[in-house]
Order: structure tokens, then C-alpha cells, then sequence
């Protein structure tokens, strides 16, 4: 089984909230813009970063590559698919 269907599997037990914490959780790292993830997952712009902000507070970060890292280091996303380790901030 590859890394996208783990990943498809592990969405489909979320629930809808879960899921949009997630699916911002990996475009951040993708470096996707705010109001672009908010067009994508069809919700507001003030909803995707609200989340960010959350996720910023919860992991004591102030900037996106730091929560990346942050979040890699803890299991929230996966490790980088260039490097296949969290990338340290900075």
C-alpha cells in the first residue's frame, strides 16, 4: 500500500473538521497560500487561516517553515519526500 492510500485511509475516518485541520496541515507544507487552500477545500479564507493560527499556537511556532518542521518532528505530516526527514526551520 502506498503513501497516498495510507493517507486516503486515514482521511476517511476523520471526521469533516478533522479532515480540513489535516488537509491544511499538508498544503502548508506544500507552501500553498491561504486564500488558495480556501478555493480548494471550498471553504472561507478566514476559515484556513484561522486553523493555521490554531496550529501556530498549539505547536509554539510563529512561522510557516518552523510549524512545518514542527509538525514533521511530531508525526503530524509526513517527512519531506525530498529529503525524507523533517527539514530543520530556518
Amino acid at each position: 500500500m502506498g503513501d497516498s492510500e495510507r493517507a486516503e485511509q486515514a482521511l476517511a475516518g476523520l471526521g469533516e473538521q478533522e479532515r480540513e485541520r489535516a488537509e491544511i496541515r499538508s498544503r502548508l507544507a506544500g507552501q500553498t497560500p491561504a486564500p488558495e487552500i480556501a478555493r480548494e477545500l471550498y471553504v472561507s479564507r478566514n476559515t484556513v487561516e484561522t486553523h493555521i493560527r490554531n496550529l501556530y499556537a498549539k505547536l509554539g511556532t510563529h512561522r510557516r517553515a518552523d510549524t512545518v518542521a514542527r509538525a514533521r518532528a511530531l508525526g503530524l505530516l509526513a517527512p519531506s519526500p525530498l529529503t525524507g526527514q523533517a527539514k530543520p526551520a530556518g
